[in-house]
């Protein structure tokens, strides 16, 4: 599914192809198995899978409106490996955002873009990019809004359009953030093995 969408599903393009022959005959069952990998010339941009001491997302320190912690956390359980990242809001009226450390290149030109990530939530998140112009200031820009899941899952953010928009900026940061949804106190949320990958 692109951006989560039941209804727009379609062929992620940075995965090979899977075939198999099989002879089917009546009244047998045949379990089918499929491995893909990536292909080859696929970029991974940025890759966090919080198992390292230092983690590259933190709130922005000109955010003067987010009351989130940043925290590794290992207690609620991980997708896989041991930590996850924890996003704990504070306030009961607090607007929350985080931002990857660095900006990253990529491509503007209509090459895909995709960002990869595990995700459960009490909070509604915004998902999206902050554009980086050498003179020129962007506001972070929301591709998409993720409901609250109390399971993890997996998603598939397409990024290609957003960056298309902003052919002069010298990068862009990935960043989360929103609101507190109405009758939400204190919500968590968690992140796991994010991917930035274009072609």
């Amino acid at each position: 599914m692109i951006d989560g969408i039941a209804s727009s599903r379609g062929t992620y393009p940075f995965y090979t192809i899977y075939t198999q022959n099989v002879n089917l005959i009546k009244d047998n069952i045949d379990t089918i198995k499929p491995i893909v990998t990536y292909y080859p010339v696929t970029n991974f941009t940025w890759m966090e899978n919080f198992e390292n001491a230092s983690i590259s997302l933190s709130v922005p320190p000109d955010y003067k409106n987010s009351d989130t912690l940043v925290a590794i956390n290992s207690s609620q359980g991980a997708f896989e490996g041991n930590f996850s990242e924890e996003l704990y809001l504070l306030n009961s009226s607090s607007a929350f955002m985080c931002t990857s450390d660095t900006f990253f290149s990529l491509p503007t030109d209509g090459r895909i873009v995709y960002l990869e990530m595990n995700y459960k939530t009490e909070n509604t998140i915004g998902v999206g990019v902050v554009p980086i112009g050498l003179s020129t200031f962007f506001n972070p820009d929301t591709v998409l809004q993720i409901k609250p899941s109390a399971s993890w899952n997996k998603i598939y953010v397409d990024l290609t359009s957003v960056v298309g928009v902003y052919p002069n900026a010298i990068g862009f940061k990935i960043f989360f953030g929103g609101y507190l949804d109405p009758g939400v106190i204190n919500p968590h949320i968690y992140f796991d093995n994010l991917k930035l990958i274009h072609q």
